[in-house]
């Protein structure tokens, strides 16, 4: 027989139990519906996230306030970076537009996908972003403002929407900012039916190229004196006829070495940061329109330049005079790019900020796929970034990072390391192999040769070179290779890609 203590304390049992039970059901029941949540918060309207890919065409890095530039030239980028990650040492594979471009897209290097140079043309036996995503169902579009980069490129493969609205390059006598922006607004007119039509539950992906800020230095107002007054006049004192906002007056007037006022060069500066200004309150138009369309949070967009810009701060290099410009060189201002990516809510955990790796721009198509939860079918030498987004990186990070390029009659190949970096140079069938070596630690603006002086050092990264390219195995592209058409080399003298 239980006692009356006991059978209190069989019903104190009894209570705990069933009160035990309840907090149970309520706290699984509570976690079930977190768990929902946060699938639905994961979750556009289709399942998939969309992907929206800008590319900045000739942004160097260090002339972005995000990168710590003082004028305020990318507020915008920096807003969306407080959703995303911003990488600090992201590195183009070409400075070249359609080749660097094209890696970014296939995730190979340009000896792999056939397009070395401007004027060429992509093989279709290449598979490209958007002809991945399009077999996945997403609506597919692309806006280009360079010839190089339009329908005769082969880079519209996959785009069922592909539209070239040329941003001119020569003439600065326009004060209209329509020219400027006829892509952008055909862009935000596709983005809007996107919103409207019946099968948004589609998702889409959407590649807009900024060409404004290439040279010519030119922005439209208020964009033209929002970092310095600067008139329109065509003279300068000591120039004569010369035209601050035409690049083929700054290269002549450079050659010449007759440009050595600091006044006409902080001009060109102000107008080239103008320019980038203008882009990065575009790319907040594109983030409000985003947000209006509740898509903001739903989208994977990644911010990137093609390759950066020398405007003049090499002066003479190895006895050549460095020319304002890129194509053909490899100091940071012009090979280091910007690099934001925003993932998609719920494609990595809540955290942001700086990633500091060695980042190369063959590394965007894996990532992308990645962040979409999509596979990637072929081997590609990028590599995922989402490890790092997610702060799970490999136990062996990343060491060094290659670049090619093939402009002309020139062949350049070369490594970047933490510490070094390593130039080989090619010219014409009699003109003998260049090596350049640079300390990047010890000389960060690359002006001492050390090839003779560190034999030890070159040797070692010469032999990585040559492993790395022993690796590139090219598809049959000879069939689509083709020298530029008339038309198109009339667009790259215009864009100062051919001299003639």
């Amino acid at each position: 027989m239980i006692n009356l203590d006991g059978r209190r304390s069989l019903v104190a049992i009894a209570t705990f139990v069933v009160a035990l039970t309840a907090a149970a059901c309520l706290f699984l029941l509570s976690w079930g519906r977190v768990l929902e949540c946060a699938i639905e918060d994961a979750a556009t309207p289709s399942g998939r996230a969309n992907l929206l890919f800008l590319t900045l065409d000739t942004a160097r890095a260090d002339h972005l306030s995000l990168y710590g530039y003082d004028r305020e030239t990318s507020p915008n980028l920096a807003r969306m970076a407080r959703d995303g990650f911003v990488f600090d040492r992201a590195y183009t594979v070409s400075t070249n537009s359609a080749p660097s471009h094209a890696s970014m897209f296939t995730g190979l290097y340009p000896r792999q996908h056939g397009l070395e140079n401007n004027g060429e043309v992509l093989s279709e036996r290449n598979l490209t972003l958007a002809e991945r995503l399009a077999r996945d169902d997403y609506r597919t579009a692309g806006f280009v403002g360079y010839h190089a980069l339009g329908r005769d490129s082969g880079l519209d493969q996959g785009f069922q929407t592909f539209a070239h609205h040329e941003v001119p390059s020569h003439d600065h006598d326009r004060d209209a900012m329509v020219v400027d922006r006829r892509g952008f607004d055909a862009a935000m007119r596709w983005v809007d039916a996107w919103g409207e039509a019946g099968d948004r539950r589609r998702p889409f992906f959407m590649w807009f190229h900024f060409q404004n800020i290439h040279e010519s230095y030119d922005p439209p107002p208020p964009y033209d004196g929002l970092f310095l007054d600067i008139p329109r006049t065509k003279t300068r004192p000591g120039l004569g006829a010369f035209d601050v906002r035409c690049i083929d007056d700054i290269w002549t007037a450079f050659k010449r070495d007759r440009l050595r006022d600091p006044h006409v060069i902080r001009e060109i500066i102000a107008l080239y940061d103008g320019e980038i200004r203008f882009v990065d309150d575009m790319i907040g138009t594109f983030m409000e329109k985003l947000r209006a369309l509740g898509a903001y949070d739903d989208t994977v967009i990644v911010a990137m330049a093609d390759h950066g810009e020398i405007l003049f701060d090499y002066g003479y290099r190895n006895g050549v005079k460095v020319m304002p410009g890129h194509t053909g060189h490899y100091f940071e201002p012009s090979a280091r790019i910007p690099l934001v990516i925003k993932p998609a809510r719920g494609s990595s955990p809540p955290v942001t900020g700086r990633i500091d790796l060695l980042t190369s721009s063959v590394d965007l198509f894996p990532t992308v796929l990645d962040l979409l939860n999509l596979p990637v079918e072929k081997p590609v030498p990028g590599i995922s970034l989402r490890p790092w987004m997610s702060n799970t990186p490999p136990v062996r990070s990343r060491r060094a990072v290659f670049f090619q390029d093939r402009p002309d009659k020139e062949i350049f190949v070369g490594v970047r390391t933490d510490r070094w970096k390593l130039i080989r140079r090619q010219g014409s069938e009699n003109d003998p192999v260049g090596w350049t070596l640079y300390d990047m630690r010890e000389d960060p603006r690359e002006t001492r040769n050390l090839w003779l002086e560190r034999p030890e050092v070159g040797r070692h990264l010469a032999s990585r070179l040559t492993a790395w390219e022993g690796g590139l195995t090219p598809i049959d592209f000879a069939s689509t290779r083709r020298a530029p058409d008339e038309r198109m080399r009339r667009a790259l003298k215009e864009a100062g890609y051919l001299r003639e």
